[in-house]
């Protein structure tokens, strides 16, 4: 009779799971991990990240849900990510497992904006193990057959996000083809995989080490009523945070996480409510943790993890201001040491050329590890300035310049606590040392030209990089042009 009650109880169950309610296991990854929600979010933080979960739901209940994860995601370049997904959940007799691969693609419409599309597709296995029943006092063929039913069908889905400086708003049907699997042509067993509907919106607030994160999922699937969640997460320098969750039917959670290491974090959530299943269990416990397998040099808000930059900046404060006075030191000994082998020849000849012009270099050189402060500045995506032009082979600023560093003068001015970065860049005619002279003078002509005008020399920091970094082949005059460039980055706001 026990046996028959238990089995009961499982069936009741898995028609609420799958009839009533979502076929889609409910976890609270979205807390920290975004790719968790949507593929469209693939790739966006630049880091290659991965999290693994396991969630107890109604301990205490024999044979309650066990939900396990893993995830990985990852970006290929500034516009593309990817990522997989695999999971597995466990009811009693029933069983699914989901693998899939997600692909995203991240369309920029300005420095604050950007639409974020994204796909994902995959296997999805269902199971009803009913050898492992034992009971002859249920009278149904189906289950006095103890056998075990499975079958695999095609899934796949699709996202889309939009996000505007801090605020994320998203929609995606996880499930969107409806596929059906058949278990067996005997009874006529068949289980549909119904489409899913889920939008989101999260805005995360920061103030100082602060940051607070509020978030809305709201979730539904064919002919069942809307599910929602609200949660709130409250971070600490990426270093510690809490969370609170709501969910529909009076279900609450708690949540807690911290950073183990530059690369590894993990989080515990507790659930309990006062009716259904939690009425009568211990609650649900979800652990998860997170890994992060590659840094992006990329600044991510979304992340979880704390940023590359950051962890210089943290690791290298004093380190980094010594080696800055041991440069400075060794290029003005450098620079003597120059001036007095000048002053030993007599004559101007190639050799003397190439001293001045080595010394020329290292001055310009010395003024910019000057002028960096002691404080580390994090920049925003550089740009290039178009129609900026010099005489040929010269850092003389031809005055068709004039007009758009004047249209950089105003965003300054709009931007009155701001510093810029000038960077100068040639094609590769030439030497290296030339190339990298004439870079850095270039980017200093533009620097004095702004200085004319009336902008605060301290507000700007130049430096050249010579033929480094092509944006084209250098092998036709145009591609040549366009690596002859200026390129501009305003410091962070704060």
């Amino acid at each position: 009779m026990k046996t028959k009650k238990i089995y009961i109880l499982f069936v009741l169950m898995f028609l609420s799971a799958s009839t009533f309610a979502q076929q889609l296991f409910s976890d609270n990854q979205f807390l920290f991990n975004k790719f968790s929600l949507s593929p469209a979010y693939a790739g966006l933080t630049g880091h290659t990240e991965g999290f693994a979960g396991f969630k107890q739901n109604w301990l205490g209940v024999q044979g309650a849900t066990e939900y396990k994860s893993l995830n990985i995601n990852g970006a290929k370049n500034e516009k593309m990510g990817f990522g997989a997904n695999v999971y597995a959940d466990k009811t009693g007799i029933f069983a699914q497992f989901s693998a899939q691969l997600s692909y995203a693609y991240h369309l920029a419409l300005d420095e604050t904006m950007g639409l974020h599309f994204g796909l994902n597709a995959g296997l999805y296995n269902n199971r009803i193990d009913l050898a492992s029943i034992h009971t002859s006092s249920v009278n149904d063929p189906v289950v006095l057959s103890y056998q075990d039913y499975h079958g695999t069908a095609f899934d796949a889905g699709f996202g889309i996000s939009f996000h505007y400086d801090n605020l994320l708003v998203g929609f995606s049907l996880p499930r969107a083809l409806g596929s059906q699997i058949s278990y067996s042509s005997d009874y006529n067993l068949t289980y549909t995989l119904a489409r899913h509907y889920q939008a989101h919106i999260s805005y995360l607030y920061t103030q100082g080490d602060i940051s607070v994160e509020p978030v809305v999922v709201l979730q539904m699937a064919q002919n069942t009523p809307l599910f929602y969640q609200i949660a709130t997460t409250f971070n600490y320098k990426k270093a510690v945070w809490a969370s609170l969750v709501y969910k529909k039917g009076n279900t609450f959670g708690v949540g807690a996480g911290t950073a183990l290491s530059q690369r590894f974090v993990a989080n515990y959530t507790y659930e309990f409510g006062n009716s259904g299943m939690y009425g009568i269990s211990q609650g649900s416990h979800e652990i998860a943790i997170g890994f992060l397998l590659k840094y992006s040099d990329k600044k991510s808000k979304l992340s979880i993890f704390t940023d590359a930059l950051e962890l210089v900046e943290k690791s290298n404060d004093d380190g980094q201001i010594k080696r800055l006075e041991d440069e400075i030191k060794a290029l003005k000994k450098e620079i003597k040491k120059i001036q007095e082998d000048l002053k030993k020849c007599c004559g101007e000849n190639q050799e003397i050329k190439e001293l001045r012009e080595k010394l020329e270099l290292l001055e310009i050189e010395l003024k910019d590890q000057s002028s960096l402060q002691i404080e580390k500045i994090e920049y925003e995506k550089p740009f290039i300035l178009e129609n900026i032009n010099f005489a040929t082979n010269s850092d003389e600023l031809l005055s068709n310049s004039y007009s758009r560093l004047n249209l950089l003068m105003d965003e300054m001015e709009k931007r009155p606590d701001s510093i810029i970065k000038i960077v100068g860049y040639t094609d590769d005619l030439g030497g290296d040392n030339y190339n990298l002279l004439l870079s850095k003078k270039r980017a200093v002509s533009v620097k004095n030209y702004l200085i004319s005008q009336g902008v605060d020399a301290n507000r700007i920091i130049t430096f050249g990089m010579g033929k480094e970094n092509p944006i084209a082949p250098n092998t036709t005059n145009e591609g040549r042009a366009k690596n002859r460039r200026i390129e501009v980055s305003f410091s962070a706001k704060k």
